[in-house]
């Protein structure tokens, strides 16, 4: 079958080669989107595996479109009861970029009302719209006049892994966390180092990276669980391919603020990584490198709402302190604000540009001699 992930800017490459990793085949990268074909095991374990996607999308129609009541006949044609029943509750979701629709409400209200008139037909009732909690989620993508529906088998995003307890102030999203990890290359080789730590989300993803756990272990659900081909059986083969390992390495995290180390430890013992991960409240000079060699991931503070000054200065006294303390360290930093970033003043091995949530940013590396 067809399949298609969505995925932030900048982590495409990466999730492909994490489908190339699980199995699947014919991949092909797109803006925001990889798309490649499986078996039903396969969106299973898309499910189940991948760190990078925001969902795993099942396309069940294309076609092109010359005004609006022709959208809705073709929604209204596809047979909807071959995928679920009128029981379940059901929420569209709709991308438009398209002077057919100018607003992606009206071609979700479109879609609904077409997918309504259908059950009404065959089945004397219709679907009940569930904004919160749906049992089956739709979307559907509009360019010019080409149009794609697809059932979403995730369900809830991706990245709401289920093992996070509290979020803490601009906490970052675990997708782009688990690629920001991905994308050194770190995989439990040596010590791990978060200075800026927040709520853990760094230190937790990579965690179930070098441990490998499937981030998708603490869901209690997925959208497929809902559609009337649901093999319960080929779910629990995919669930016991699990091969985890043990954690042979430290891996630290510092915040200034107790509270989000509270957040922190709440998060990191909801996904049971207590035993493999360290977090104190401190200051980033409160912690220096311990090996010869290791690796830093962080995302230190850059909201524009802080003084420029004091941003600036931050980023300087971190700069000083990566060069003084972790000689032999690679450094990766996540930023937001390109002027503080410079304040480091080390030299820049690599940048890659990533979105956090409609925040611009860059990934960038730096060797420490």
């Amino acid at each position: 079958m067809q399949l298609l992930s969505k995925t932030f800017h900048g982590l495409e490459d990466i999730l492909a080669q994490e489908l190339k990793e699980i199995g699947a085949q014919n991949i092909v990268t797109h803006k925001r989107a990889v798309a490649y074909e499986g078996d039903k095991a396969m969106m299973y374990r898309a499910n189940m595996a991948l760190r990078t996607a925001l969902n795993v999308l099942m396309p069940i129609k294309e076609f092109t479109i010359e005004n609006q009541n022709d959208f809705y006949e073709q929604v209204r044609a596809i047979d909807w009861g071959q995928y679920f029943k009128v029981r379940k509750t059901i929420l569209v979701n709709a991308t438009a970029n398209s002077p057919i629709f100018d607003h992606s409400h009206f071609l979700e209200l479109r879609t609904k009302d077409a997918i309504a008139d259908y059950f009404s037909d065959k089945a004397g009732r219709r679907p009940n719209v569930d904004k919160e909690n749906p049992q089956v989620r739709i979307d559907v993508y509009l360019s010019n006049n080409n149009c794609t529906i697809s059932l979403n088998s995730s369900g809830e995003a991706l990245f709401k892994r289920g093992y996070r307890a509290h979020h803490g102030q601009a906490s970052l999203n675990e997708v782009l966390a688990a690629g920001m990890v991905l994308k050194t290359g770190w995989k439990g080789q040596n010590e791990l180092v978060d200075p800026f730590c927040g709520s853990g989300t760094i230190l937790t993803e990579a965690a179930l990276i070098a441990a490998n756990i499937r981030p998708g272990s603490y869901r209690t659900q997925f959208g497929f669980e809902h559609w009337n081909d649901f093999d319960r059986k080929t779910l629990e083969l995919v669930q016991e391919e699990d091969d985890q390992k043990k954690i042979e390495v430290p891996i630290l995290g510092v915040d200034n603020s107790p509270r989000q180390i509270g957040f922190s430890k709440a998060n990191i013992q909801g996904a049971f990584l207590q035993k493999y991960i360290a977090v104190q409240t401190g200051d980033f000079e409160s912690v220096q490198g311990e090996d010869e060699r290791g690796t830093i991931i962080t995302n230190p503070p850059y909201d524009k709402r802080v003084k420029t000054h004091e941003i600036d200065r931050l980023y300087r006294r971190f700069g000083d302190h990566l060069k003084q303390q972790f000689k032999g360290y690679d450094a990766w930093v996540l930023s937001g604000n390109d002027h503080a970033i410079r304040n480091i003043g080390l030299k820049t091995n690599s940048r890659t540009v990533l979105f956090n949530g409609p925040i611009e940013t860059r990934l960038c590396e730096y060797k420490l001699f």
